[in-house]
């Protein structure tokens, strides 16, 4: 993903249509666009994008010519996200490191189709070690697994 000519481009045409189709119909107000992953190379994790529109006729952007309609691209890199490590968490926790690297993504916004097409494992191997994280973490779904992680001391030291 580069930046050339004050325009994004992505690698993959694929994804570059979808970027391209997403911001359009976010201008012309026609949807609301869920978040968009990116893939960098086969073998990483993919960029989140999420997109929004935004009314700029009350807002001063400096960076920007002024538009009636603008959008706001959030880009997360899901291994950067959250501060926790997965050794931590192993130390913690009692985790493997698959269980580790799983809390890892869920914590980072990826989804358990995500995480197995990444680890290239089917979905119900990753659905058993989340059960196996959630007895051991001592939470009962993915959104308090996810807050717990968040709102713990793993996230005050980078």
């Amino acid at each position: 993903m580069t930046i050339e000519n004050n325009t994004l481009k992505i690698s993959n045409p694929s994804d570059q249509r979808t970027l391209r189709t997403s911001i359009q119909q976010l201008l012309d107000n026609n949807t609301t666009i869920p978040s968009l992953q990116i893939k960098r190379t086969p073998q990483s994790t993919p960029l989140t994008m999420m997109l929004r529109s935004i009314e700029t006729e009350e807002m001063s952007l400096p960076f920007y010519d002024a538009q009636p309609h603008q959008v706001i691209l959030y880009l997360s890199h899901p291994e950067l996200c959250s501060f926790a490590s997965t050794d931590s968490l192993q130390d913690m926790y009692r985790l493997t490191p698959a269980e580790a690297q799983l809390v890892i993504a869920l914590t980072n916004g990826l989804t358990l189709n995500d995480i197995a097409d990444d680890k290239n494992t089917s979905v119900q191997t990753v659905r058993s070690q989340l059960k196996m994280v959630f007895n051991k973490m001592n939470v009962n779904s993915q959104t308090d697994l996810v807050r717990h992680v968040l709102t713990s001391a793993h996230n005050l030291v980078p």
